[in-house]
């Protein structure tokens, strides 16, 4: 969904967050929530992406501020549930029918990546932790995804308050149940997906004549297409020589250094 609104409430703002600016912090006070109006519309298909950053075992993180359908997603010591009335999740055996759980726990005092998509097309709701398939469940319901109510990012009251310690930041609604490759993109490596360029070079471990070098050219953590990257990139080197660089694949390249003593390492 297109637009860049920051709702209304009283949260506090914590700078900086997980992407320059500012992110939203819970510290244990009531009071502190981020509040939008809802969508147009509810929908059949559609993305939650947070990024998250708890302090707190038990973290509320949203949940509609209407009293019907409840719903809700949280961590339960570290541990993402997403609640809805009337979900009839029917894949994991042992737990209510109207809660789906993460396998994976979000570690305390680091930022995580967690998305959630609910697709009715294919009755089917998925969590991934920081970009990677994390559980999956078919469901029974037939309800569109209730966002055209107001929903809140925080805790509803003081209890939940109390409980919720840490922060979030790029918070986004997808009108779409996005792939796995998609949420990925959306993880970046831990980057994001905010155009973040970076350089990775690494060699095989052990010491061996010539030295073999891998660098990779990366966007948001994933390899992208470069022009001209040759050796005259990389000189001179000291007490050594490099080859020319070969792609092994877009934005990937090899190649091999040898020292001038190759007994001094």
């Amino acid at each position: 969904l297109g637009g860049d609104s920051n709702g209304t409430g009283s949260p506090n703002w914590s700078v900086p967050g997980k992407f320059g600016g500012a992110g939203i912090a819970f510290d244990g006070t009531d009071g502190k929530f981020l509040l939008s109006t809802g969508l147009p519309q509810d929908e059949q298909a559609v993305t939650l992406s947070f990024w998250v950053y708890p302090e707190s075992s038990d973290f509320h993180l949203f949940s509609l501020t209407g009293t019907a359908p409840a719903m809700s997603i949280s961590l339960r010591n570290q541990r993402p549930v997403f609640s809805l009335d009337g979900l009839g999740q029917q894949s994991l055996p042992g737990t209510a029918v109207d809660e789906f759980w993460a396998k994976g726990y979000l570690p305390l005092n680091q930022w995580s990546h967690l998305a959630l998509t609910f697709d009715l097309g294919e009755r089917m709701v998925r969590f991934y932790l920081d970009g990677q398939l994390d559980n999956e469940s078919s469901f029974s319901s037939n309800q569109l995804f209730p966002l055209s109510q107001a929903f809140r990012l925080g805790p509803q009251d003081g209890t939940e308050a109390t409980a919720t310690i840490g922060k979030v930041d790029d918070f986004r609604v997808y009108e779409a149940a996005l792939s796995g490759s998609e949420i990925s993109r959306l993880f970046g490596g831990g980057s994001g997906d905010f155009y973040q360029r970076t350089i990775e070079v690494t060699q095989i471990s052990g010491y061996q004549s010539p030295e073999k070098v891998t660098v990779r050219f990366l966007q948001d953590g994933f390899p992208v297409s470069v022009d001209g990257f040759d050796s005259a990139d990389y000189s001179p080197v000291t007490n050594g020589s490099g080859s020319a660089p070969s792609m092994i694949a877009p934005g990937v390249y090899e190649l091999e250094l040898t020292p001038t003593n190759p007994a001094v390492p």
